[in-house]
């Protein structure tokens, strides 16, 4: 699941989390030296390797890179490397560098997800059309200012009184300027999102062809992953009380009824229960990499070594993550 995170820049504008605000002013040409910084588009780290060029230097890491426009291939010696690639390209490099310990792949996880979307009832609206000085019906039949600020609920995760991360947003797209659209206002459609957790299970995993390749050379993934007996209750509860919340403020749009999203819709990784006991937010894999001798490779700051079930992107405990392993490679690799 990638965390999500925003900044409210005034009362009707929120700002949501991309690569130029996560990189500041490392994303404006010049601003930094190039010697120091540069970014890389549309390039594929193929493999790692330690110590080919330094045996005994236990520091040095090598990467192959391949710049996906003209096909040139070429290695990046570094002291540090970080890999950040999500719950399926990240096991995937590290299976192609010949790093396979039996925890790579496994414990696959997402947060089942119910979706759906109403139109406020006629009785609600009239309630809200007595809290401002609203326009006369005939002049606008629905009484929502229409720069008003876009509101989002939240009702967090608390087993066991209410096993369910809960988001309910007027965010929807402005169907009132298509054509066809239904009579129906965006102003007066709330979406619901109920994110329910799932069990954590080595049976849920990726694995890997040593024989056919993807679409960029890299080995074939193949996912293996269900649902428990216990999951399917707990996404069927959840499910039911979305409806019930539901039908509480309105009716159903033609067209987004209750559904439960296709899984994988916010997939990551999960540890091992014991990998928690960890002093350091660096679980090391300890294990060959081809090459010479033995490097420690380390996940780094990344969601896949929170050893439990979540219902919700857990977007601060990535930031404190990346916080805590940053200050660590500095102490371990780069003292003062």
């Amino acid at each position: 699941m990638l965390p999500l995170a925003c900044e409210r820049i005034n009362e009707t504008w929120v700002e949501w989390t991309g690569v130029d605000t996560i990189l500041g002013s490392l994303a404006d040409t010049g601003t930094i030296p190039a010697e120091r910084f540069e970014l890389r588009a549309e390039h594929l780290c193929e493999e790692l390797w330690s110590n080919v060029l330094s045996p005994d230097d236990k520091d040095i890491v090598n990467t192959s890179i391949r710049n996906l426009k003209t096909g040139e291939v070429y290695a990046v010696i570094a002291k540090v490397v970080i890999v950040a690639a999500n719950a399926f390209n990240t096991p995937q490099l590290l299976w192609k560098s010949g790093i396979c310990p039996t925890s790579l792949g496994h414990y696959l996880n997402d947060q089942p997800m119910a979706f759906c979307q109403i139109v406020l009832s006629k009785e609600l609206q009239a309630e809200i059309g007595t809290r401002w000085e609203a326009p006369d019906p005939s002049v606008d039949p629905v009484p929502i200012p229409v720069d008003d600020p876009i509101p989002n609920v939240w009702i967090p995760f608390s087993d066991p009184e209410h096993p369910y991360h809960c988001q309910i947003h007027r965010d929807a797209f402005a169907y009132s300027i298509l054509p066809g659209n239904l009579g129906v206002d965006h102003r007066a459609i709330v979406g619901m999102r109920w994110f329910m957790r799932k069990e954590i299970r080595f049976e849920d995993y990726i694995s890997f062809s040593d024989t056919n390749v993807d679409m960029f050379g890299m080995p074939q993934v193949t996912i293996h992953y269900s649902l428990s007996e216990t999951d399917a209750a707990t996404v069927h509860a959840g499910m039911k009380d979305m409806v019930r919340a539901a039908q509480a403020i309105g009716a159903f749009l033609p067209g987004v009824e209750p559904q439960i999203l296709p899984r994988g819709s916010s997939c990551t990784s999960r540890a091992p229960t014991e990998w928690a006991k960890a002093p350091t937010p660096m679980i090391p894999y300890a294990t060959p990499i081809r090459g010479c001798g033995v490097t420690e490779i380390f996940i780094w700051a990344a969601n896949g070594i929170l050893p439990t079930a979540t219902a919700c992107n857990p977007t601060l405990s990535s930031m404190a993550l990346a916080i805590r392993s940053a200050d660590k490679i500095l102490e371990v690799h780069f003292p003062a």
